[in-house]
């Protein structure tokens, strides 16, 4: 593999210094146009590992070079912009609409006359405004999506609601969802999942931000701990909550745990590495996926449903955007607005009427079937490298 990862940068005023490259199983081959992933997050973040899995599939075609985010806004992307232009890439490839990423692509692209395209799983306006950001916030995030609309060469869209949305407001974009690396989530066969059982609890789990929401007054994981509480009452089995994840939220859904009695029975994990994700999956019975009933949640895939299908869980999920188009209905609960306090019972009930069917929660190869399918990054990069050609070709 043939991937540069540029790791700093040179002092500030300075393009003579080079930038230190890391090179994988350097080939020699015919030229191939340089590519940069630009990611908006660091190399560990969901981001970063979405250029990676590109990156190393594309390696053929292209020469790409991943760009990461560090520091402080502002600096980050006078940093970002100068490794830039010490790769000289022919097309940039920005993943996520975020400030720093998105203004060194365009800045550069002023410069130069390099296109780039713009890789969004999210309507930042709405999220933004979801996120309680203030005017000045908000009034920079709107030039940001405005501005990006009208330089961008193309878009790349992870939702087909996203897709639709922008077909509705004349603008072109193709849908590309979150990805999953199938194989690296197999099964393990010196692992076997018991069934719930009175000796043997009921693991649900959830992975994702827990970013507090002032807006709404919650974060991803409430509907958890709220499940969690409501199933260790009524259940004849044992019930275990995971939530793997970090952010602002955190301390306020391990008190809500407390408050509700259920701080023994929901374990928070943090932050996890992604190459340590699998080993946790596999020891959960029901993955958690909700998506708000609102212009957020319908626009999105998540990449959390590709990586619980690809670790063979039972998924259920609200039933909005992504999940409701592709999962069978028995995973899917009614989500009401952008915030259901009624979900999790609609939830406790879903999971005793499983219980009581006594559906196989061990080991689900239907759901790795629709990842291989629909988010497998050998699938999906074969897609991007046709968006990828079909803007080369029409810059040249």
């Amino acid at each position: 593999m043939n991937v540069q990862t540029i790791e700093s940068a040179p002092p500030i005023g300075s393009f003579a210094r080079p930038a230190r490259e890391h090179r994988i199983n350097s080939i020699k081959s015919r030229p191939r146009p340089r590519i940069a992933f630009v990611v908006n997050g660091a190399k560990e973040s969901a981001m970063g590992e979405r250029a990676a899995a590109f990156a190393e599939r594309l390696n053929v075609m292209t020469e790409p070079v991943l760009v990461f985010r560090e520091g402080r806004r502002g600096a980050a992307c006078l940093d970002m912009l100068r490794r830039l232009h010490r790769v000289r890439p022919r097309l940039c490839y920005v993943l996520d609409l975020g400030f720093d990423g998105f203004m060194a692509a365009f800045l550069y692209s002023k410069a130069t006359g390099v296109r780039f395209i713009v890789d969004t799983g999210d309507d930042v306006v709405e999220l933004g405004r979801a996120l309680g950001r203030g005017w000045a916030g908000m009034f920079a995030t709107r030039m940001m999506d405005s501005l990006a609309r009208s330089t961008a060469s193309g878009w790349v869209v992870r939702g087909t609601g996203h897709q639709a949305r922008f077909a509705g407001e004349g603008v072109s974009a193709d849908w590309i969802p979150d990805g999953v690396d199938v194989k690296s989530f197999a099964a393990d066969p010196g692992f076997v999942l018991k069934r719930p059982s009175t000796d043997n609890p009921l693991v649900i789990g959830m992975l994702g931000s827990t970013t507090w929401i002032p807006t709404r007054g919650v974060c991803y994981g409430w509907e958890l701990v709220e499940l969690t509480a409501r199933l260790s009452r009524s259940s004849s089995i044992p019930v275990r909550g995971e939530i793997i994840g970090d952010g602002t939220g955190l301390e306020r859904l391990k008190g809500r745990a407390k408050e509700l009695g259920v701080e023994r029975l929901v374990r928070f994990h943090g932050r996890v590495p992604y190459r340590e994700l699998p080993r946790h999956l596999r020891r959960w019975h029901i993955a958690i996926s909700t998506q708000s009933n609102d212009a957020i949640g319908r626009m999105r895939t998540t990449g959390k449903l590709p990586i619980y299908l690809a670790a063979g869980r039972f998924v259920l999920s609200s039933d909005v955007g992504e999940a409701s188009r592709l999962l069978p209905a028995e995973m899917l609960c009614e989500y009401r607005g952008s915030h259901d306090v009624s979900y999790p019972e609609r939830l406790a009930e879903r999971v005793t009427d499983l219980m009581r069917r006594n559906v196989d929660l061990t080991w689900r190869s239907d759901s790795v079937e629709l990842a291989r399918s629909y988010f497998e990054y050998d699938v999906l990069s074969t897609r991007l490298g046709r968006v990828i050609t079909r803007l080369l070709s029409e810059s040249s």
